[in-house]
């Protein structure tokens, strides 16, 4: 008889009961029964948990029984032996345990790989989600898993855990190889108090405010703008007309329409449909208001693009004029929003890739964005030499804005990449906004910075919005 000894008490009684038991049926209701992942406090450790993901391989007698992953962005690279679940001796089940932070909130999925994938040279001509001929690419290992990744979700191998009831909102963003997460949050994770807890949720209170005239979907000709010169926005042909056109979404705080000389706060959201989704901005904004946490804000969503987004939120000069330029003037002037002119209260936010373009904007234009919220902000996409000149050309027209950044603790893994003139360098998400915070703070620049337990992920985002949104208030106070 199997007498199995894993870290996790609860995946022990589990293995066995199930090798003791020799009925299918038997056994298919022990599994039916169990949820994942198993998440267990550690004797004598106050600060960790033991959670333990499993998976049922569906023929173990096969020739070839499916390799089978955790994928995550608490792990430091997919496709490694630490994110392979491991079969259990006697059944047709893999587990995987990990020691985690208890204050940690990630999202994962689950990986089968029963193709052949392909070899090296043809990996190499995959371009994994986030490359961009005018970033700087991937190199070794980690560009390779990349490519394994996204040669996978391509194939349709990436799920969600069946055996865990609880998923992500609805995705479908601009970082994410797939739509829906399985989520777990442990028990000291940061309390989630303003967002609604299921998509179906999210989708009710928005049509209510679309209803009520405070959720108005726009459409942006770029025709009309400062862009229509540049050939990503040109209208040349039908083919090109989503290219010249961009979606955005006005949301108005309660009771606005009453107010007929009050000048409100105003918060520019990059990403735009990625704060609608699986950030749900609106519902945060409406709860926190409820809670006089924020003053009544007006909020706008900007649309990326699916094309040019790393183009435009790449420290791009001419886009980020339009921002300020026209877009923003456009809002007060054509859409007659009552946005205040005061910059200490304007706040641009981005995430990612768009984190990078909030921020150039707050050092760009001051004087229109005072406040700039930069979650896990790409600024490992310049380099570190050229974002400390583009901070200190730029500090002596600032003299009043806030910065406010944040990463998590898993985005710490070291990278290297290789940029468009060959130059290289090697370093964790983290550590590159670490570096920025440090730029900002020699130049004299307010700025405050968050490391957050957790990885690259917008479960985590949605998380600390609230805070970030409730600290750049308080500094304007």
């Amino acid at each position: 008889m199997l007498n199995p000894f894993y870290p996790s008490k609860k995946l022990n009684e589990f293995i066995i009961a199930y090798v003791n038991t020799k009925n299918e049926v038997e056994k298919n209701k022990l599994w039916d029964e169990i949820n994942t992942p198993l998440i267990e406090d550690i004797p004598d450790d106050r600060t960790h948990q033991y959670v333990t993901f499993l998976y049922r391989f569906e023929d173990i007698n096969s020739a070839k029984t499916p390799v089978t992953y955790l994928y995550s962005s608490i792990l430091e690279l997919p496709f490694s032996k630490d994110s392979q679940f491991i079969p259990i001796p006697e059944t047709d089940i893999g587990y995987l345990t990990l020691k985690l932070p208890n204050t940690l909130r990630a999202a994962y999925n689950i990986v089968t790989v029963d193709i052949d994938l392909p070899g090296d040279e043809a990996l190499d001509a995959i371009s994994p989600i986030g490359q961009s001929p005018i970033l700087p690419k991937f190199t070794g290992e980690v560009n390779k898993a990349n490519a394994k990744l996204m040669f996978l979700y391509e194939a349709k191998k990436l799920g969600l855990d069946p055996k865990n009831k609880l998923k992500a909102y609805d995705i479908n963003g601009a970082d994410e190889y797939i739509e829906m997460e399985s989520v777990f949050e442990l028990s000291m994770a940061p309390k989630d108090n303003f967002s609604p807890s299921t998509i179906e949720q999210v989708k009710a209170e928005r049509d209510l405010l679309r209803k009520n005239g405070r959720f108005i979907e726009c459409d942006l000709d770029f025709s009309d703008t400062c862009l229509k010169n540049l050939d990503d926005y040109k209208n040349e042909n039908s083919d090109s007309l989503t290219k010249s056109t961009r979606k955005y979404w006005i949301y108005l705080p309660p009771e606005y329409e009453k107010a007929t000389e009050a000048e409100y706060p105003f918060i520019l959201f990059l990403d735009g449909s990625s704060y609608l989704n699986a950030i749900p901005a609106p519902s945060i904004l409406e709860r926190m208001m409820t809670e006089k946490m924020i003053p009544p804000t007006i909020a706008v969503f900007f649309e990326y693009s699916m094309t040019d987004r790393f183009s435009e939120y790449y420290c791009h000069d001419q886009f980020t004029e339009f921002l300020a330029n026209e877009f923003v003037p456009l809002l007060r002037h054509k859409k007659h929003l009552k946005i205040a002119n005061s910059p200490a209260l304007s706040t641009i936010v981005g995430l990612s890739a768009s984190g990078l373009a909030a921020f150039y904007a707050g050092l760009r234009y001051p004087t229109l964005f005072g406040n700039v919220i930069a979650q896990s902000a790409s600024f490992w996409a310049k380099k570190q030499t050229e974002l400390e000149d583009i901070i200190f050309e730029n500090s002596l027209k600032i003299n009043a804005s806030f910065f406010n950044l944040e990463a998590g603790s898993y985005e710490n893994t070291p990278t290297e990449y290789q940029f468009p003139d060959d130059a290289k360098e090697n370093l964790s998400l983290l550590q590159a906004v670490k570096n920025v915070h440090n730029s900002l703070n020699k130049q004299g620049i307010p700025v405050v910075f968050h490391e957050f337990v957790g990885g690259h992920n917008y479960l985590c985002w949605k998380t600390s919005l609230s805070t970030r949104l409730k600290e750049v208030y308080h500094h304007r106070k």
